[in-house]
């Protein structure tokens, strides 16, 4: 998905495919700390990688413990 500049993402974004989401890339999309919301539902998901993005603050502050890894810079 990197550098395509999505609408908002919601909590049902990936509705249907959560646990099939393993590795996710969302670089350079123009996403905001609210867009983050949309991950939380994957609980399959190891590796994301948010680089170049618009995000400010990443709350909650367990969003991601689950990750092995995770790319946000």
């Amino acid at each position: 998905m990197d550098r395509n500049p999505l609408l908002p993402l919601s909590i049902d974004t990936f509705s249907g495919i959560e646990n099939s989401m393993i590795n996710i890339s969302f670089q350079s999309c123009t996403l905001t700390s609210q867009s983050l919301i949309a991950f939380t539902r994957l609980k399959n998901l190891e590796r994301l990688k948010l680089q170049s993005n618009l995000l400010t603050k990443i709350l909650p502050e367990n969003l991601f413990s689950s990750m092995l890894k995770i790319n946000c810079y």
